[in-house]
Parts: structure tokens; sequence; C-alpha cells
């Protein structure tokens, strides 16, 4: 009994050295571009970590995702209600770029639907405050104000997503 689990343990040292010997095989490169930004999560310090431009070793067991951090523009329509209750509609064009170091809460929080899940909401939630106080004298460019400010007051949305440019191109009444 005692010369077996010699065996065996000789056995599992020599592979444990054979291993070493390889080199770490617990690694593999990755290689992200200038125009992207990658987020894994390691198991050993469990946070998420954010890769740059360049090639990277990560945990083999760690799945890398990868996100543009090319300018985005959305154009759309957003519906609601004036102050004096008139139905209208708006055309929103607004242009933005993620953050790389906002890419850790945007990947743990939204994923990779981060735009749908999260920069719409929030910038159709900001558009909607600042037109539903309005009457029917609707300023473009003060709508426009009120929406930049509202933005650059939410702490976390500006950490994550940069803003280059909003503007509201059209209101119609819908009645």
């Amino acid at each position: 009994m005692i010369d077996i689990m010699k065996t065996r343990t000789y056995a599992l040292l020599f592979l444990i050295l054979i291993s070493i010997s390889c080199g770490d095989n617990n690694q593999k490169d990755v290689a992200i571009n200038a125009t992207e930004a990658g987020v894994y999560y390691d198991l050993e310090t469990a946070t998420f970590i954010t890769l740059t431009e360049g090639k990277h070793s990560i945990p083999k067991s760690s799945q890398l995702f990868t996100y543009s951090l090319s300018d985005v523009s959305l154009k759309e329509e957003v519906r609601f209600k004036s102050k004096d209750k008139k139905r209208l509609r708006a055309t929103i064009v607004y242009e933005y770029r993620p953050k790389i170091e906002g890419m850790e809460g945007l990947h743990s929080k939204e994923g990779k639907y981060y735009e749908d899940m999260y920069v719409k909401p929030a910038v159709f939630s900001k558009v909607r405050n600042a037109l539903n106080v309005l009457k029917d004298s609707i300023s473009k460019e003060i709508t426009n104000e009120k929406v930049k400010a509202a933005i650059a007051k939410d702490e976390v949305f500006s950490k994550r997503i940069e803003t280059l440019s909003f503007k509201v191109t059209d209101i119609v009444s819908e009645e």
C-alpha cells in the first residue's frame, strides 16, 4: 500500500515538474487593436480587467470581450408630452464614444448590449425630462443646452461615456 502511494506521489511530482519546465500553459495571448478595449474577469483578483492596445497574456479560462472605442452616432425619435399635454415627437442626434476607464462598468452592468441597455435609456430619459416642461413655443437651443447639462451632471454616465455632440433636430406635433 505504501509503495503504491509512493509511486503515485512520484508520478504526480514528475507531471508537475514537466508542466513547470514547459512554461506557463495557463495563459493565452490576445491582441487588442488601437480602436478597441478588451475586458475579461480575473478569477484570482475577482475583478474585471480592461486591456488597451497591444498584445496581452490572459488566463485560458477567461473569456475576452472586445468593445469598439470608435465614435458612435445615434439618431432616434423620442415621443413625449409637453407641459400643456400635447403629444410631440422629437428627432435627436447623439454622438458619443465609450471611455476606456468606463469599460469595466459598462461590461459588468450592461455587457455587449450597453448601447440599447444603458446609453439610449439614459439619453432618452434626459431628453424627455427637458422636453416635458416646455410648452408649444419649444426652443431647440434651450432643449439642447438642458440635455447637455443633464448628461454632464450624471457622474456615472460621464465616467463611462464621452459625449461628443447632442442636438434636437425636429420637434413635431403628433396631433
